[in-house]
């Protein structure tokens, strides 16, 4: 990380400002060039701390498996993404809300990584509220953010996305980051390009007359090509990781590490409220709801 200096009478970047501190204000300006500095350092620890839970081709793959009696991914990701049939929005969904309230946690118009605790909270207000997603939902998000296994998962799908968007804007203020999200970006699209093609094939040999093992052959093909790139991607990583250790910026994220793990692990304390537990059991077709035409979870914010 290159270190960043105030800037001078003679910086033209300084001239015209009449509202920043100078030397004549000693304690202002301190108090001013420590507040960027550390929420300079607090960006580029949840950057690398975000990128390093992409540990999956997909970001839905993060949350296989969600343990029982939590929310699925599907609902999870119906009520984050916008509610659309045939190309209209019916109802934002929680990504887009976000991106209205708070306006100024998305500087020119891209997300800021040190927002990672704030914008998590904001999603657990929203999922567990029952104006918003209804008393049962409410009920089942409320016991899953008390699990902390689903909690991690679901903090790694809501803040990955949001971090791509910063990737794709070249807004990423930690170069460990951008690495990590190189790798895993252009991996994906690799994948899905080979998928594409082995897919394409599928179709065709559907259209004729193949028995059914050999379209068992070509789907074990395409799930196989997964699992190969899955392995490769995180050796890949491994190795960056490796070489990642010895960087300025990998300090930085060790140093904040801790309070950006305290912090968002004190969310479902702070946020959730204690919610009676629903009548009847919560039907399936609202566990497994999706709320959108849209067949591809990574496409769905």
């Amino acid at each position: 990380m290159k270190p960043t200096f105030p800037a001078g009478p003679d910086n033209p970047k300084s001239r015209g400002s009449r509202d920043r501190p100078t030397l004549l204000e000693l304690e202002s300006f301190a108090v001013k060039e420590a507040e960027k500095r550390i929420l300079e350092e607090i960006d580029i620890a949840s950057e690398i701390y975000l990128a390093r839970n992409w540990s999956h081709v997909h970001y839905a793959d993060l949350m296989d498996g969600a343990p029982p009696g939590t929310a699925s991914k599907e609902m999870l990701l119906g009520w984050l993404n916008d509610y659309v049939r045939h190309n209209k929005i019916l109802r934002p969904g929680i990504v887009r809300l976000y991106r209205r309230e708070r306006p100024k946690h998305f500087e020119g118009g891209v997300w800021s990584a040190s927002r990672l605790c704030q914008y998590i909270e904001y999603v657990a207000r929203k999922l567990t509220d029952p104006a918003f997603v209804g008393k049962e939902r409410a009920y089942l998000f409320n016991q899953s953010f008390h699990n902390q296994e689903w909690f991690s998962k679901a903090v790694a799908v809501c803040g990955l996305k949001l971090l791509e968007d910063c990737y794709l804007n070249n807004a990423l203020k930690s170069h460990l980051a951008a690495g990590y999200m190189r790798i895993m970006y252009h991996s994906r699209q690799q994948l899905e390009d080979t998928a594409g093609i082995i897919g394409r094939a599928f179709k065709n040999a559907a259209g004729k007359a193949v028995s059914h093992k050999e379209l068992e052959v070509l789907e074990g093909l395409k799930n196989g090509l997964r699992r190969v790139a899955e392995v490769n991607i995180k050796a890949v990583l491994r190795e960056h990781l490796a070489f990642s250790v010895r960087d300025e910026e990998y300090f930085v994220y060790k140093k904040w590490l801790p309070r950006i793990e305290a912090d968002l692990k004190s969310v479902p304390e702070k946020v959730t409220a204690v919610l009676p537990a629903p009548a009847v059991e919560l039907p399936k077709r609202l566990v497994d709801e999706r709320f959108s035409d849209v067949d591809d979870l990574d496409d769905l914010f």
